[in-house]
């Protein structure tokens, strides 16, 4: 995701805008849920010693609600058969 809005740019430090890309970027490919990625990148950005500031904390909750903004409901998986799955 990150090669593809920053090309010649580290992943790290993390800035607003790189962390706004992410999630549009997911958000534009269909994800419904982007906590996953934030909390990894996140993870990754004050590990290696830098400051998770409120400006990363409202880009995140921002983006996080943008990308469940629409979408609707939730799919719901079709009926599994135990007997049958059992005769397999």
């Amino acid at each position: 995701i990150h090669e593809a809005c920053f090309q010649n740019q580290e992943v790290l430090p993390l800035t607003v805008d790189k962390l706004a890309a992410m999630s549009a970027c997911l958000k534009a490919a269909g994800y419904r849920s982007i906590q996953n990625y934030v909390s990894r990148v996140k993870h990754e950005h004050i590990r290696a010693g830098f400051a998770w500031t409120d400006q990363f904390m409202l880009e995140a909750r921002d983006g996080s609600r943008s990308a469940q903004r629409g979408i609707g409901a939730g799919k719901q998986a079709g009926e599994l058969h135990l007997l049958m799955v059992a005769e397999i």
